[in-house]
C-alpha cells in the first residue's frame, strides 16, 4: 500500500474506490454538481463542476489544528490562539483544475473531555486531517489512536491525511519524518509536514486532498459508465 506524499502528487489507494454521487455523496460529505451550460463544458478554463468537501481535523490539543485552519482559510497566524471548545467551523473555496472545491472544515477540540463529540464531525466526512506535533512523540501516538477509531467507526472510504505540524521547530524534533512516512504508507494516507506559523505546506495539504478526491470522483464516473461498482 502506498502513501501519498504531497510533494510526489496523489495516487490511488489500494483498498478500492467508492462511488460518491447523489444522496450517498451528500451523506459522506462529498458532492459534485455539474454545471448544466454548454459554454461551461466547451470553453477551456471555465468551471465545469462545483464540489463541497466536508473535512474534519483531529489530534491532540496544542498540536496546531486551529492554526492550520486559520492559515488556510484566512492566511493568518495567532500566537495566542485559544483552545477550541467542542468544534469550530470554517469554509474556503479553491480551484482544482476546471472545478471549484468548497471545503467545509470542522476543527475539533483536542481535549479528552470533548473526545466523545468527535464522531459528530468525522461522520459523513470526505476526508480527515489528523495532526501531530513533530516535537511531541505522544501526539504521534494519539494520531495512531485516531486512525484506529476512524477505521472502526468512520466513513468506509474516508481519505486520511497526516499533518506533522510545527516543522519550523525541527531542531527539537521528536518524531522523525521517516517514521511518519512509513506509517502513512502502511495505512494509505497522504502525509506532509507543515508549519502554520511560517505557512509551510498548508495550501499543499488541502490541494493534495482536493486532487485525490477529484481522482476518486473521476474513477467513480468510469465505474458508473461501465456498470461496475467501485
Amino acid at each position: 500500500m502506498r502513501s501519498f506524499l504531497i510533494e510526489l502528487g496523489v495516487g490511488r489507494r489500494t483498498n478500492g474506490l467508492g462511488q460518491f454521487s447523489g444522496r450517498e455523496g451528500l451523506d459522506r460529505g462529498l458532492f459534485w454538481e455539474s454545471l448544466e451550460t454548454t459554454q461551461a463544458s466547451q470553453t477551456p478554463g471555465l468551471v465545469e463542476r462545483r464540489a463541497e468537501l466536508k473535512v474534519c481535523l483531529l489530534g491532540d490539543t496544542g498540536v496546531g489544528k486551529s492554526s492550520i485552519v486559520c492559515r488556510f482559510v484566512q492566511d493568518h497566524f495567532d500566537h495566542n490562539i485559544s483552545p477550541t471548545i467542542g468544534a469550530s467551523f470554517m469554509t474556503k473555496t479553491v480551484p482544482c483544475g476546471n472545478e471549484l472545491h468548497k471545503f467545509l472544515i470542522w476543527d475539533t477540540a483536542g481535549q479528552e473531555r470533548f473526545h466523545s463529540l468527535a464522531p459528530m464531525y468525522y461522520r459523513g466526512s470526505a476526508a480527515a486531517v489528523i495532526v501531530y506535533d513533530i516535537t511531541k512523540q505522544d501526539s504521534f501516538y494519539t494520531l495512531k489512536k485516531w486512525v484506529k477509531e476512524l477505521k472502526e467507526h468512520g466513513p468506509e472510504n474516508i481519505v486520511m491525511a497526516i499533518a506533522g505540524n510545527k516543522c519550523d521547530l525541527s531542531d527539537i524534533r521528536e518524531v522523525p519524518l521517516k517514521d511518519a512516512k512509513e506509517y502513512a504508507e502502511s495505512i494509505g494516507a497522504i502525509v506532509v509536514e507543515t508549519s502554520a506559523k511560517n505557512a509551510i505546506n498548508i495550501e499543499e495539504l488541502f490541494q493534495g486532498i482536493s486532487k485525490y478526491l477529484k481522482l476518486v470522483f473521476q474513477s467513480n464516473c468510469i465505474f458508473m459508465l461501465l456498470g461496475v461498482k467501485g
